[in-house]
């Protein structure tokens, strides 16, 4: 009975205050039970009412960074008239979203999408100090990241349209890749070479020689063949050009 009160939707009467839960579930089981539980809550006023909810609100964000995520629950769903309080968890950082709903927040909320810890509610006992984690009825969306490196190869095997989806993909794909995969986050797959920049410290040699400043510059930037062999002329050309103008106005000092 404790296990499907924490897990499942719920609603406590104590003798003066009526706490209502509701846990997470994916959007549209969500919003059935928050009418549900509404419903129950709807035109009590003998006590005060409290719903705690675990859910990530379309008004909310997600951390101290001010991100926002696109959601299909919003506070409306929530029916906030009912009730003396929302409480919410799910996002990290504290914030008032109206005068009566507000997250908790987090001890530490930049660890937003843990990895590595137990999944699912903690139950704590605070006479023994004791705690189990309980299994969620049903799953949760991930954060998921996928590169495709062809406009043909647009399949993605594994993919879950319940996820926070981001594609890398050519920009060329983007039109089919909409089509395919509504609402994930298409971002253009970078062709530019990947250059090695553990080698671009200057050291005092490499100022005594036009040629190795030249060669290195050229080669941080991926230029070679006729095109770095005429780039590299150019500049040392240049570089002489100032050189010699640096000698002759000493002369002339």
């Amino acid at each position: 009975m404790l296990f499907r009160s924490v897990v499942r939707p719920a609603v406590f009467d104590l003798p003066d205050c009526r706490f209502f839960l509701l846990p997470w579930y994916p959007a549209p089981a969500f919003i059935k039970h928050a009418q549900d539980l509404a419903a129950k809550a709807r035109g009590k006023r003998d006590k005060r009412q409290i719903l705690f909810a675990h859910v990530g609100l379309r008004e909310g964000r997600i951390s101290p960074s001010n991100i926002q995520l696109p959601q299909r629950v919003s506070v409306t769903h929530l029916y906030p008239d009912f009730y003396d309080a929302v409480l919410l968890g799910d996002y990290h950082s504290h914030q008032m979203l109206s005068d009566s709903v507000m997250y908790m927040g987090a001890p530490i909320p930049h660890l937003f999408g843990d990895e590595g810890f137990s999944e699912g509610p903690w139950l704590v006992d605070t006479d023994t100090m004791t705690m189990e984690t309980l299994e969620l009825p049903h799953g949760y969306p991930k954060f998921r990241k996928w590169t495709l490196t062809s406009s043909e190869a647009v399949t993605i095997p594994g993919y879950d349209v319940a996820d926070y989806n981001r594609i890398y993909a050519p920009v060329t794909s983007h039109q089919v890749l909409r089509t395919m995969y509504p609402g994930a986050d298409l971002r253009p797959l970078s062709v530019e070479p990947v250059l090695d920049m553990s080698q671009s410290r200057i050291s005092a040699e490499d100022v005594q020689s036009p040629e190795k400043l030249v060669d290195r510059f050229l080669a941080l930037r991926g230029k070679g063949g006729d095109e770095g062999k005429a780039l590299r002329e150019t500049a040392l050309e240049l570089i002489r050009e100032v050189r010699s103008e640096e000698h002759t106005s000493e002369l002339q000092s």
